[in-house]
Parts: C-alpha cells; sequence; structure tokens
C-alpha cells in the first residue's frame, strides 16, 4: 500500500472505532421513538444503500403503530434524494441536488399540519 493508501486506512479505522461511531452503530432508536407524539413524514430513497427503506419503514410502521406517521418510499431515489439510475454512492456525479418532488411532498405534508 502507498503512504496515502495507509493514511485513509489509518483514517477510517480511526473513525470507525471512534466513541460516536461505536454509539452510532450500537444505537437502536426504538424506545426513543416511542416518545414522539407529533405526526411523523418518513421518507426514503430506494436506491439508498446508507439506510435501507424496506427495513426502516417496516420498523418506523411496527414503532408508531396506531400514531400519525406518512412514509414514502421514492423508487429512483439514493440517501440524498437524488434521482438517480441504480444504487451507488455516486453523489458527487449527480447535478440535482434534491429532487423538487420531494420538496414538494415535504411542504405539502408541512402545510397541512
Amino acid at each position: 500500500a502507498t503512504p496515502a493508501q495507509k493514511i485513509g486506512i489509518n483514517n477510517q479505522l480511526a473513525a470507525m472505532t471512534s466513541p460516536w461511531y461505536i454509539h452510532f452503530v450500537r444505537y437502536n432508536p426504538a424506545a426513543d421513538l416511542q416518545q414522539v407524539r407529533c405526526p411523523v413524514f418518513a421518507l426514503f430513497g430506494k436506491h439508498d444503500v446508507q439506510v435501507s427503506a424496506e427495513l426502516n419503514s417496516q420498523a418506523l410502521e411496527q414503532t408508531y403503530r396506531g400514531k400519525k406517521l406518512q412514509l414514502k418510499i421514492y423508487p429512483q431515489h439514493n440517501h440524498l434524494m437524488q434521482q438517480c439510475s441504480a444504487p451507488g454512492l455516486e453523489y458527487g456525479k449527480i447535478e440535482q441536488t434534491i429532487d423538487p418532488a420531494v420538496l414538494s411532498d415535504i411542504a405539502e405534508w408541512i402545510a397541512k399540519r
């Protein structure tokens, strides 16, 4: 490995063994989410490789059973709510900052409250 690669690997290891990262990986938000009393609009991108739309939407539905929850999964969107053709970490290659349709959905949801 080159010196630059070694530095990159060392930085990644330092980040992954930091107290914050360890807490992040171990944290289960279910108990905290059960304390939420306001309406929730959860949106997911089907092509998100960081947050599984399927697993997280199911968990939210179970957690918020009987409460005011609106879920929406955007079938052609990534983690940043950019339109994309396939899962991946191509954020810098996509010119769209956030899909205007997503912003419109958020604004509409807020306006109804």
